[in-house]
């Protein structure tokens, strides 16, 4: 195996650790938030925008990783985004007229269902070019969706679909510009009562950039600097026997990335939150 297939698997694996994140199986590594100190809205959205942070990065990985190498064959395709999905995975490739790469990967297990279907084009000053080496700019288009199979207890759902333009691929620093947006819904039952929040994430990239390592290709997508606007959306919808209840909040926020450390500040009404977080360390 390629070392280059060893870092697509490695970027694989992260995505995974994502997703497990979105499930409610990660940890938090964030400073504690300036704000008022008991705030309800607060806790539901944080670890959200903790999970989006994450996916925002490995979007980023996944990009250079493409650049490094375009899977030509379903056994790449596997090997990149598939260690540890369960069921069985099906892949296609194909290089269009219109010069994209297109990609899919689908496995559907007994508990989730997987999708992934990107879209990649390379281009040396704004002429389109089949192979990537040499190209100074990389337009990606990922989409993926993970989906519970039985929707009736305790589940989670997420997606995320992304339009990236990597800039100056050929220098000692690729400008990133783009969006992103990331839906995360989960389902809990407990004692008789059904909660359920859905988060809606619509977001953009301003001057984000990232650095190539001294030696080498291109590494993770760390940004060195940049900043990602958001805005939230969140309902949540409370069901026990008595009846029903639906909250619905919307947050308006910007992260400030400083060398993989992002820097949140939220607002929602009249309340203003803020704190730091590690996403990500950049490559060397």
């Amino acid at each position: 195996m390629s070392a280059t297939l060893l870092k697509r698997g490695l970027i694989a694996s992260l995505t995974l650790a994502v997703i497990a994140l979105a499930t409610g199986c990660g940890g938090s590594s964030d400073n504690p938030p300036v704000g008022p100190t008991v705030d309800p809205a607060l806790a539901d959205v944080q670890p959200q925008i903790n999970t989006f942070l994450d996916s925002v990065f490995v979007a980023f990985s996944a990009g250079f990783s493409s650049y490094n190498e375009v899977p030509v064959t379903d056994g790449d395709i596997n090997i990149f985004y598939g260690p540890g999905v369960p069921g069985v995975p099906t892949s296609t490739y194909e290089y269009t007229a219109s010069g994209w790469h297109h990609i899919t990967f689908n496995s559907n297990g007994t508990v989730t269902l997987r999708v992934v279907n990107d879209s990649l084009q390379f281009s040396l000053d704004f002429v389109v070019q089949e192979l990537p080496a040499g190209a100074d700019m990389l337009d990606y288009r990922h989409h993926w969706s993970v989906t519970a199979v039985d929707q009736t207890g305790n589940f989670n759902n997420s997606s995320g679909n992304a339009a990236i333009t990597f800039f100056t691929l050929t220098g000692s620093s690729a400008q990133l510009v783009g969006d992103y947006d990331f839906t995360a819904v989960g389902n809990t039952v407990s004692a008789g009562v059904t909660t359920n929040n859905t988060f809606g994430f619509v977001s953009s990239f301003n001057n984000i950039s990232v650095t190539k390592p001294a030696i080498g290709n291109w590494g993770t997508g760390c940004p060195a600097s940049g900043t990602i606007s958001f805005t939230i959306n969140h309902s949540k919808i409370v069901t026990s026997a008595s009846g029903s209840t639906t909250t619905t909040a919307a947050w308006n926020g910007t992260a400030v990335f400083t060398n993989g450390t992002a820097t949140i500040t939220l607002s929602t009404g009249a309340a203003n939150f803020s704190y730091t977080r590690s996403v990500c360390a950049p490559t060397q």
